[in-house]
This record gives C-alpha cells, sequence and structure tokens, in this order.
C-alpha cells in the first residue's frame, strides 16, 4: 500500500490533484482504498499498472539538421 504522502512523491501530484483524479471516472488513475476511520492507501499493484499505462516521453534534445 502506498500512503498518501508516497503518491505524492511518486507521481508529483499534490494531495487535491490525487483526490481529483481518483474520483474522476473519465481518467484511469487509480482510486484509493479506505484503511481506517481516517486513513486512506493505494493498491501497489494497481499503481504500477497504472504507471506502465503511462505513455513514454523523450525529452532528449533534437539533434539541428
Amino acid at each position: 500500500m502506498y500512503s498518501t504522502a508516497q503518491m505524492m512523491q511518486r507521481t508529483g501530484y499534490c494531495r487535491t490533484q490525487l483526490y481529483r483524479k481518483a474520483r474522476n471516472p473519465e481518467d484511469d488513475f487509480p482510486s484509493p482504498v479506505q484503511l481506517g476511520a481516517n486513513k486512506i492507501g493505494w493498491r501497489e499493484d494497481e499503481v504500477l499498472a497504472w504507471e506502465d499505462s503511462r505513455p513514454r516521453v523523450n525529452y532528449a534534445p533534437q539533434e539541428a539538421a
């Protein structure tokens, strides 16, 4: 399980962005699981699957023609 703090570090999203993405039915972002009265977490397998589904982007500089 990933905590909210771990998800923020892993994804680069702030807390508000995490919750908005999790509530958006059109987004494929994994939903958190209720762990206690005031605690949620994200399943590691779902987070890894979501990361694998993200497109790869090459940020290497392009050679000049």
